[in-house]
Formats: structure tokens, sequence, C-alpha cells
């Protein structure tokens, strides 16, 4: 079943489980491009989970875990503003996505692609909400990045986590 609405300005889809007590996956996307990615998570086979998608998001704000100088004249500035976010998602739209999903799920993932990955990641460092991240084509060129990475802990371990 898919439940669309809008919270904060933001676009949220969600696609809920066939059966109650599925694992939750919160999906940020810039534009809700999710039915593709819902119909590849079906060729997977019996892969019933809560796709929860945000979208409409200011990449180069709300995704942008710090400020750093203009990269391009034809880009926005990135300002730093994925801890504003990241707090608007845990306790905003993670909340109401539970509301709306049947049952418990029995884990709760994070993924995106390019900025979004790199919050993904991000997200990990600065709440234990998440068990797994995914990470895709993940924007890690972000300056100063590894080196938070290096200098942080997470704060809840991934499960199936391996360290470079």
């Amino acid at each position: 079943m898919k439940e669309c609405f809008k919270l904060s300005g933001k676009d949220i889809t969600l696609y809920k489980a066939e059966k109650p007590n599925q694992p939750l996956v919160v999906l940020n996307m810039f534009e809700d491009d999710s039915s593709g990615v819902l119909a590849e998570l079906q060729k997977m086979g019996d892969f019933d989970i809560n796709l929860l998608v945000i979208s409409k998001l200011n990449w180069n704000s709300e995704l942008s875990p710090w400020e750093i100088p203009l990269i391009s004249k034809q880009e926005p500035p990135f300002t730093g503003d994925a801890s504003v976010y990241l707090d608007w998602l845990l306790n905003e739209a993670l909340p109401k996505g539970l509301e709306l999903i049947d049952g418990t799920p029995t884990k709760t993932y994070i993924a995106g692609y390019s900025m979004a990955g790199l919050f993904a990641l991000y997200a990990l460092y600065n709440c234990d909400v998440f068990e797994r991240a995914a990470c895709m084509s993940s924007s890690f060129w972000f300056p100063d990045f590894k080196e938070y990475v290096e200098s942080h802990q997470m704060k809840r371990i991934p499960e199936n986590y391996t360290s470079l």
C-alpha cells in the first residue's frame, strides 16, 4: 500500500509492507523516483519492507554536514545543515512513518544516493537509530569527511560492519 503526504514542505511516500512487523528503510532522495527503487527491490523476490521515501530535499543544505566554500558558480553553496535535517528526520518524519506502518519494525535502516549517501553515513555517527546504512555512489569527496570519520565514533556499529 502506498501513502503520500507532506511534512514540513517535504514530499514523503510510504510503501507499507504487506505483513506487520517488517523492517523500515528510510530513503532520502532529491526527486521521488521511488517507484523504480521499489520495482528493483521486488525483483529480489520475497522482500517485504516498509519503505519511507523523503524527497524535495535541499541537497546542498540539508544533507551537507558542514559549510564549505563554493565548488562551482553554477551550484548553490553547501551550508552544512545536516544536523538540523537529522533532528527533523528523527523527531518528525520517522515518528510519523512509524505511526503509519503496521506493527513495529524489526530493524530500521537508512539509505541514500550521492549527497544522501554521505548523509546516511553521517547519520550513523550522530544517532543510534539505524542498524544499517546503504550509501550508494556517495559524495565521499566532501571536504574533510574522511578526517571526520577517522576522528569520530559511530553511535551504533551497523550489523555486519567491516572497517577497512
